[in-house]
């Protein structure tokens, strides 16, 4: 009896191991994946020559947007002619909104960056920029994004100070994530090479399996 239930309770403890690693497995191919979606975005963003940027939008958004995300956006905002130095009120009264609307922040990012590098009412209304409202500050100031900056700054001098939410925090442990994944990903880049990162992956099963194996007969 005392075998039988041993037994069980090995083949269940083998089931948790295995069901772990494959978590772990999974884990390590999405972070290879991103690592090398983000390859390509880390360069350009390297060639704006901004070594204080990522910092201060990090610093701006309050965390709750990743790096990748962050760099995608100054190298989309610069693809536009738009100016850098205005990214971090765009991106702060993104952030804001995703907040107070409950949409995705990353979602906000990309429709205040995409908005007004196409110069898109349709896309800016997504943050609940009056199309009206940016029409009359363009009369006064003659160009969209320094109309919108100001709208911005006026909308968020009116907010009063930060407050963290709920909200706040779990896109920031999201954010957090996707860093860590990131970082992960670079790591196992440089050590094993991105073509190897499914055989690496498929190693770790095998040897996985194979001390499932051995558990269950011993």
């Amino acid at each position: 009896m005392l075998a039988v239930f041993g037994g069980n309770l090995m083949t269940k403890a083998a089931g948790y191991v295995a069901q772990l690693g494959s978590e772990v497995v999974e884990v390590m191919k999405a972070s290879g994946e991103l690592a090398k979606e983000a390859e390509g975005v880390t360069l350009a963003f390297e060639r704006l020559g901004r070594p204080g940027l990522l910092d201060n939008l990090k610093e701006a958004t309050h965390g709750t947007v990743s790096e990748f995300e962050l760099m995608k956006a100054a190298v989309q905002f610069n693809d536009f002619k738009l100016p850098l130095e205005e990214l971090g009120t765009m991106l702060a009264f993104a952030q804001q909104k995703a907040k107070d609307t409950g949409q995705s922040v990353d979602y906000m990012v990309n429709s205040i960056v995409t908005g007004l590098g196409r110069k898109s009412l349709m896309i800016l209304d997504n943050l609940g920029l009056s199309a009206n409202e940016v029409k009359n500050k363009m009369e006064e100031t003659g160009d969209m994004t320094k109309a919108v900056g100001e709208i911005i700054r006026e909308q968020m001098s009116k907010a009063g100070e930060y407050v963290d939410t709920a909200s706040d925090k779990a896109s920031r442990a999201n954010a957090k994530l996707q860093d860590e994944m990131l970082a992960l990903g670079n790591a196992m880049k440089e050590t094993f090479g991105i073509s190897s990162i499914d055989e690496f992956s498929t190693a770790i099963k095998t040897e996985l399996v194979g001390a499932i194996t051995f558990t269950i007969e011993t």
